[in-house]
């Protein structure tokens, strides 16, 4: 496992490094759906390349898609509505979490091997730091150490939606549920302080964040922005925790998938049905939009596979998009 985890590693950089120095282009016959796939009530997708597996969350467990076939190949069947499921090909694990307890799978065998009782509506996993983060949906984040599946601390939020994490600075970003206006909390994952709360301008309230490592760049979205019909993608330094940009975006965007070798972003549009996609170097929209299923909720990318996987609720599947 370790032995094909490192190849992983060392081949999405081989494929990355040429792209960051304009070297590698996006195919004509990329940005197409390949394969749709049933899956009831879908909530999002983790992945881990190095086994070539995808979990989808949905009504009663957590789905297991073979990324060669694309295919479900097995259930893993936990009774519970999955909310959210991350995967760390590292270590080989899978988190899932219905809102009153984490499970830990074992992604070598689809079984649980530990329950956490912690109230998670969502969460996020540092690689590097083999630390979990819960959010409560609530006001308060749950700090797990990975390798003893203990709760470490909890840290006191405003109110906490989404997160992410980037493991290159070791801060995590919150989607902060402000009603007035969107917000983004930064919390330092060294001392397990809030750092700063920052405000969006502009926007109603903040529901997902997602996270550029290599340009330490963060991605919010806000369904709608004060007084449009439009939805807004802020675009926030992580050097100096300030918005730097704002994208406007028709219909309602919700999550975002970071391809930061070839500075794309995509996404799902719940009202359009569609995955927009975004240029990270200009903080353009471009004309590209790919139809997917009806209600489009989560974007999950494998770089190392070159696949994009969008759930997709009312139409009970997922869609994969061939993105190079």
């Amino acid at each position: 496992m370790s032995n094909l985890a490192s190849r992983v590693r060392g081949f999405s950089l081989a494929i990355a490094l040429p792209c960051l120095f304009g070297l590698c282009a996006v195919s004509a016959s990329a940005q197409s759906v390949v394969a749709t796939i049933p899956v009831t009530q879908p909530s999002n997708v983790a992945v881990d390349p190095a086994l070539g597996y995808a979990y989808v969350g949905n009504s009663s467990g957590v789905a297991v898609i073979s990324e060669r076939t694309k295919t479900v190949v097995d259930d893993i069947n936990l009774g519970v509505d999955v909310w959210q499921v991350v995967a760390d090909y590292k270590t080989g694990r899978v988190y899932a979490c219905d809102d009153n307890n984490i499970f830990v799978i074992d992604a070598n065998t689809n079984s649980v091997i530990d329950t956490l009782d912690v109230p998670a509506a969502f969460i996020a996993i540092n690689d590097r730091t083999n630390t979990l983060y819960a959010s409560d949906f609530n006001q308060t984040v749950y700090v797990i150490n990975a390798a003893s599946d203990t709760l470490t601390t909890t840290i006191t939020v405003y109110e906490a939606l989404q997160l992410a994490v980037n493991p290159a600075t070791n801060r995590v970003y919150i989607a902060a549920n402000n009603p007035i206006q969107g917000e983004v909390t930064v919390i330092d994952g060294n001392t397990n302080q809030v750092v700063t709360n920052i405000d969006i301008s502009g926007s109603d309230f903040t529901n997902f964040v997602s996270v550029d490592p290599v340009h330490n760049l963060i991605y919010a979205t806000d369904v709608n922005s004060t007084g449009s019909p439009n939805g807004v993608v802020a675009v926030i330094s992580g050097a100096t925790d300030t918005v730097t940009a704002t994208i406007t975006v028709p219909g309602e965007p919700q999550q975002i998938a970071v391809d930061p070798a070839t500075r794309l972003l995509y996404v799902a549009n719940e009202t359009l049905n569609e995955v927009q996609v975004i240029n990270a170097a200009t903080n353009q929209l471009t004309t590209t939009t790919i139809p997917v299923g009806q209600e489009p909720y989560n974007t999950t990318l494998d770089l190392y596979h070159s696949l994009l996987y969008v759930t997709n609720l009312y139409s009970e599947s997922v869609s994969v998009i061939n993105t190079r």
